[in-house]
């Protein structure tokens, strides 16, 4: 990130991942840009972006 990056970042820790992330790409349009799974498919991390008005 450089100079004049407007960057907010959330952590959230949740036990399902999937419906968390599947809430927030209905709700506020997320886009998941990262994820990370365990062997058994089961998604242990995400990273979303959420864009803003503008």
């Amino acid at each position: 990130m450089g100079i004049g990056d407007q960057r907010n970042d959330a952590h959230l820790t949740v036990t399902d991942v999937a419906t968390v992330t599947a809430f927030y790409a209905a709700v506020f349009e997320a886009v998941r840009v990262q994820r990370e799974c365990l062997l058994d498919g089961r998604l242990l991390h995400a990273e979303l972006v959420v864009d803003g008005p503008g």
